[in-house]
C-alpha cells in the first residue's frame, strides 16, 4: 500500500473494511506496515426488528469505552478510508457522549 496518498491521519475517525465482510469504524491510533490500530471499534450490523443499520462494539469481552488500542493485521483489510461524516459523528457519540449540534440551515 502506497501510504503517500492515504486520504486519512491519526486520530481521525477510519472505516475498514475486513476480508471476513465486517465493517468496522473506529479511531485511528497507529498505522504500520504491517497493522492499524483502532481505539473503541465498532462494527456495523443491522437491528434484528427495525432493519436499521447501527453501531456495536466489534469485541464483547472488552469494555467499550475504553481506550485499549486494538490492532489489526493488514492482511486482514480490503480497505481502510476516512468515515463519513454522518456515520463518524454517530460513532463518537456513541464512544463518547458527546452530540454534535445538526449544521445550522435555512428555515423556511
Amino acid at each position: 500500500m502506497l501510504l503517500a496518498n492515504l486520504n486519512y491521519n491519526v486520530n481521525d475517525i477510519v472505516t475498514l473494511k475486513l476480508g471476513n465482510g465486517e465493517e468496522l469504524v473506529g479511531k485511528l491510533a497507529e498505522r504500520t506496515d504491517d497493522e492499524i490500530t483502532l481505539i473503541r471499534p465498532l462494527v456495523f450490523t443491522m437491528h434484528p426488528q427495525n432493519g436499521q443499520a447501527m453501531l456495536v462494539p466489534w469485541l464483547m469481552s472488552i469494555n467499550p469505552m475504553g481506550t485499549t488500542p486494538i490492532s489489526i493485521n493488514r492482511s486482514n483489510i480490503l480497505a481502510v478510508t476516512k468515515t463519513m461524516k454522518d456515520i463518524a459523528d454517530s460513532y463518537i457519540e456513541s464512544t463518547s457522549g458527546i452530540v454534535k449540534p445538526p449544521t445550522p440551515g435555512l428555515v423556511l
